[in-house]
């Protein structure tokens, strides 16, 4: 029995020692912690961001401890406000600064569906901002039946506007691009999508080897020296370019 007793009471000091070092330790965090959200050092006075944006609504957080502040709440309000903004990432800038970096998005096309919507890369609809400019962007026509009741701010996932996108896309990695420019694209059958060139023919391309046919138009233009005032239509959904002439 003294030898039991003998052991606990170091063991029990010990023990007792641990637990005031873990309160003391989580009193001087705490403390620590509440000292440095009252110092007007980390109250925020900036608010930045990379994109033109009416900042406004945030200056609320001007002031607030920079410690105290909902990322998460201010990417989700700033993302809801603007279907030009693809994504939003907010951060701290110790001591006081907020940043905002927005990617947005980035018409790639006009697409006409009972009225004329802009799409990007990914399918997604989106207002028009500069009629001036963006009547230079590629028309996209033939989905009017596949979207009957298009909407602003959702994505449309549908194989003929994918081969559009994908189309517009490959011709401007080419030195095509350079030379001629894509007017209008028809994908109301995608086994005979086709699109025209700007002041030039119609070029019958398919829903397939998309890459391959448009370098095989580029060897083709070339072979013509670029004159396409006397071309009908060029198709390329074959072995060689059938080509019909005016």
């Amino acid at each position: 029995m003294r030898n039991k007793k003998s052991i606990s009471k170091p063991i029990l000091e010990k023990i007792t020692i641990t637990i005031v070092v873990i309160i003391l330790v989580c009193l001087a965090i705490w403390f620590g912690i509440r000292f440095i959200k009252s110092r007007p050092y980390f109250r925020v006075t900036r608010i930045l961001t990379n994109y033109e944006l009416d900042l406004g609504e945030l200056d609320e957080l001007k002031g607030a401890n920079i410690f105290n502040i909902n990322l998460k709440r201010i990417q989700d309000k700033i993302a809801a406000r603007d279907p030009y903004i693809r994504s939003v990432y907010v951060t701290k800038r110790l001591p006081n600064e907020i940043y905002i970096r927005i990617e947005k998005r980035v018409p790639q096309a006009r697409i006409d569906l009972g009225r004329i919507f802009l799409v990007d890369q990914a399918g997604f609809l989106l207002y028009s901002k500069n009629a001036e400019l963006e009547e230079k962007l590629p028309l996209i026509t033939g989905l009017r039946y596949r979207i009957p009741y298009p909407l602003l701010g959702r994505t449309y996932n549908i194989a003929e506007l994918k081969l559009a996108l994908s189309l517009i896309k490959e011709f401007g990695q080419t030195n095509l691009s350079r030379r001629c420019k894509i007017d209008q694209l028809d994908v109301s059958s995608i086994a005979n999508a086709s699109f025209f060139l700007e002041n030039g023919p119609q070029i019958k391309i398919g829903d397939s080897l998309i890459k391959e046919r448009i370098k095989m138009l580029e060897v083709f233009l070339k072979h013509f020296n670029w004159d396409l005032s006397k071309i009908a239509y060029i198709d390329l959904r074959f072995k060689e370019p059938v080509v019909k002439q005016k």
